[in-house]
């Protein structure tokens, strides 16, 4: 499974950053969150609108909203992502829900009910250069039992970081600049030679 993870501020405009996405979701990804932390919800709401629209309806299936239930509601998507601290959010059954998760802890505590699971940082990663890395002992231990849903998140920009994402075991992949930059598409091949 490869997810795509949005990210405004790496486009110089509003019709590049729209255009990008809607193009991403008509590649060989699984999903793409759009996770716009420092938007107002009417914002969020306008960007998946325009791309859904863009898309034709074709890329609801695949489009998942960080942490705003109600506007995955007003657009009829299915999935709603969750940041660590909301994994304890009441769920409504029509919903799937996927989290980002930084411990083991907190991974066991969702894993049962979650769509897929985000864990995160694998490496050192630009966008949080100051978080430690989770150790490789540390995700081997963790993918022994929670490998189908569990997907790698954090440092993966080129073959060689995600060959050993790979290697440590992980069957699923997230990236955020990776795949918002212009060689998206070298991004999403490698991915799959490799066999995500």
């Amino acid at each position: 499974m490869i997810i795509a993870i949005s990210d405004r501020t790496l486009f110089k405009s509003r019709v590049d950053y729209i255009n990008h996405l809607t193009k991403l979701l008509s590649q060989d990804i699984d999903y793409l969150i759009l996770r716009e932390k420092d938007l107002p919800k009417g914002e969020i709401l306008s960007i998946a609108r325009e791309i859904i629209s863009e898309n034709n309806q074709t890329c609801k299936h695949k489009l998942i909203i960080h942490k705003h239930l109600d506007i995955a509601e007003k657009l009829g998507l299915t999935t709603l992502h969750l940041p660590e601290t909301m994994i304890d959010t009441p769920k409504k059954d029509k919903f799937r829900f996927s989290y980002s998760i930084h411990n083991k802890e907190n991974l066991t505590k969702v894993y049962q009910q979650a769509n897929f699971v985000l864990i995160s940082p694998i490496f050192i990663t630009t966008c949080k250069p100051y978080a430690t890395p989770l150790s490789t002992d540390y995700l081997t231990d963790i993918l022994q039992k929670y490998q189908a849903k569990t997907v790698a998140l954090g440092g993966l920009y080129n073959y060689e970081s995600i060959k050993k994402a790979k290697e440590i075991g992980f069957t699923n992949i997230a990236m955020r600049s990776s795949l918002m930059e212009s060689s998206y598409l070298d991004m999403i091949n490698i991915c799959r030679q490799l066999g995500f």
